[in-house]
């Protein structure tokens, strides 16, 4: 097994080659790589960065633990196994939904000449949401697929306009977006799992070894016993507090890595948006995202909520077209960042708009020369059924 330098590195070369995933992509289209072939490599190197080489070193961490190290992977990994088969169904309870009424069946007609164009034979359920914020979002898992818009949505935007949303969220489910985002999370939470075990450990440890000195201290008798269990007691409190760093290193690294799930994240909207301008054949996923970034900075609601959740970013609002911390986060954070990388909005879920706008029009561009050269096979490998 390798050393734990190597491990180390090795991890934090993860963090570094994950999180800069979107710059990769930036980098190959601003010196003319084909766009579709751009978001397939660094999808591909973001997710094997964060699925293949952070293997070992979360193998090596739980063999540091011994079999309860390996029994805490295992029974982490069947939980969010768990999670991902049910995430439909509990990202959708409690959310006010209900089907398309009358007046609102182009919606299904829309949805359904979408998976038709995509090749996407299996069920996709379509709710509208009581919500005035101008949004959706895609959920799915081998046992449900389902899409959400808001109200705010259909009131905002034309109907080209949710139709290429539509389309987006389609996107996200044929490329099983909630699956790969819910495997790259294991990661962060193993990390951080085993950190708080670390932590709980040496604190026992401290207090195992306090009660050995005040039993020692108290029968009195040989202050030579006396003396071993003092020194016992003593080691037994320096274990203790290596193991407390150790796992709060540990637990601040998850958080660190949590970067990294989010560039893949921002990876994953682009290759959403991207989708959208295929199955529509245009780029009305631009003005939609205007729009609802634009109706999203008006609203002053969640002002409080603003700072914590761009650390801290919630399930659901990963799956949001357009995150509901609102769009002005996305101003307010670019002012801390050197310029080159305000494409790269490290804290945030999405890209930003000028990103998004610019690697749509790109794949547009392409698709419309190869169709002009006659070119009509699937641009970005869509699968069939």
């Amino acid at each position: 097994m390798p050393s734990a330098p190597v491990l180390v590195a090795l991890y934090l070369a993860v963090v570094v080659g994950a999180a800069a995933s979107p710059a990769l992509l930036y980098l190959l289209l601003g010196r003319g790589f084909p766009a579709r072939r751009a978001l397939r490599l660094t999808v591909l190197v973001s997710a094997s960065l964060l699925l293949v080489a952070v293997a070992p070193f979360l193998l090596f961490l739980a063999g540091l633990a011994g079999l309860a190290g390996y029994a805490g992977l295992a029974g982490l990994a069947a939980i969010m196994l768990t999670q991902y088969l049910f995430a439909p169904h509990l990202v959708l309870r409690g959310l006010r939904l209900r089907r398309p009424g009358p007046g609102e069946e182009w919606l299904l007609h829309v949805l359904a000449e979408l998976r038709q164009r995509a090749g996407y034979s299996k069920p996709v359920e379509l709710y509208i949401a009581d919500d005035p914020v101008p949004n959706a979002f895609a959920v799915s898992s081998p046992l449900r697929r389902a899409i959400v818009v808001n109200e705010g949505l259909l009131r905002h935007l034309a109907r080209d306009e949710v139709r290429a949303v539509l389309a987006h969220e389609l996107g996200h489910i044929v490329h099983h977006d909630t699956g790969y985002m819910a495997a790259t999370s294991f990661a962060p939470s193993a990390v951080y799992l085993l950190g708080v075990s670390a932590v709980i450990a040496g604190t026992l440890m401290i207090r195992a070894s306090a009660a050995v000195a005040a039993a020692a201290g108290a029968t009195g008798g040989d202050e030579e016993a006396a003396g071993v269990a003092g020194l016992t007691a003593l080691g037994g409190v320096f274990a203790g507090l290596a193991a407390i760093l150790v796992g709060l290193l540990l637990a601040l690294s998850s958080l660190i890595v949590n970067l990294a799930i989010l560039g893949f994240s921002r990876i994953r909207e682009h290759l959403a948006d991207a989708s959208s301008v295929e199955l529509t054949g245009g780029t009305a996923i631009v003005p939609a995202l205007t729009k609802i970034e634009k109706v999203i900075q008006e609203m002053k609601r969640m002002e409080q909520q603003r700072a914590q959740a761009a650390l801290t970013p919630r399930i659901r609002n990963m799956l949001y077209i357009v995150p509901r911390i609102y769009a002005n986060l996305y101003r307010s954070a670019h002012g801390l960042y050197p310029e080159p990388l305000k494409w790269l909005a490290p804290l945030s879920t999405h890209p930003p708009l000028q990103a998004r706008s610019y690697v749509a029009h790109r794949v547009h561009q392409e698709l419309f020369s190869a169709r002009q050269r006659g070119y009509h096979g699937a641009a970005l490998g869509l699968p069939r059924g």
